[in-house]
């Protein structure tokens, strides 16, 4: 496995790990580096778990990125701070936590690949949605759709300018399944959003998606299996240096 002092643009355009972000204009490129020490496996457990010694401040609490949005997560949506099952029953459809949720995605898109996955799509989401699960094209783009209305806007329907995507309105529940479709194509016409047209969505759905993926994040840690994107704008950084760049210090008594 070629490291990542070896990554350059040659290898990673014949890998197909040509452009990172959604900007091609940019013409700056992904490096990757499969992790497989015991260092750098310790480093992303203890990021993971939100864990994070290596960068402290006095007079200040520390906590990765990563960790402090699934503990938002997790707590705005009345689930367990360890292992995220839902003990709160009533606050396990909270619109906010679903955006943490939905947040998380974009994180864990944008620095996590599994070992041997290509793929043409350019969005940190798309990527972590077809790294970390098995939903369908069609159920990604649904999803990716209402993460566009949620933090975008925060609102509840999608008129993309891709027209590769349909118009979409959503209702959020807490039941199942993740999807229900519309019983007729919502044109995109806001006049005419009804009950008929709506896509329904499952935010409870969402954070068990959402925790599934971790669950397969972390194992695909244990089986030396995991890729970590090392590259920031053209600069190239050690694992302990891009986790500790993603690092919330704060201050814990004000």
């Amino acid at each position: 496995m070629r490291s990542l002092r070896e990554c350059d643009r040659r290898t990673i355009i014949n890998h197909k790990w040509d452009v990172c972000g959604s900007e091609e204009r940019r013409n700056w490129y992904i490096c990757y580096v499969l992790i497989t020490s015991s260092l750098d496996k310790k480093l992303i457990e203890n990021y993971l778990n939100g864990e994070w010694p290596h960068q402290t401040l006095i007079g200040y609490s520390c906590i990765s990125s990563f960790g402090a949005a699934l503990r938002e997560a997790r707590n705005l949506t009345g689930r367990n701070a360890i292992n995220g099952e839902i003990f709160d029953y009533s606050k396990s459809g909270n619109w906010a936590g679903a955006c943490m949720y939905l947040i998380l995605i974009d994180h864990m898109g944008e620095k996590f690949k599994k070992e041997g996955f290509l793929s043409k799509s350019t969005g940190a989401f798309l990527l972590a949605l077809q790294n970390f699960t098995s939903l369908t094209k069609h159920e990604i783009e649904i999803i990716y759709q209402l993460r566009n209305s949620f933090l975008h806007q925060f609102n509840l329907y999608n008129l993309p300018q891709n027209k590769k995507f349909d118009p979409r309105h959503f209702v959020v529940h807490r039941g199942s399944p993740l999807i229900t479709l519309p019983l007729v194509n919502f044109e995109g016409n806001l006049a005419d959003i009804n009950a008929d047209n709506a896509t329904l969505i499952s935010l409870v759905e969402i954070g068990d998606m959402v925790e599934e993926m971790i669950s397969n994040l972390k194992q695909l840690l244990t089986n030396d299996q995991l890729i970590v994107n090392t590259e920031i704008e053209g600069h190239k950084y050690s694992v302990v240096e891009l986790l500790s760049a993603n690092t919330f210090c704060y201050q814990a008594n004000p």
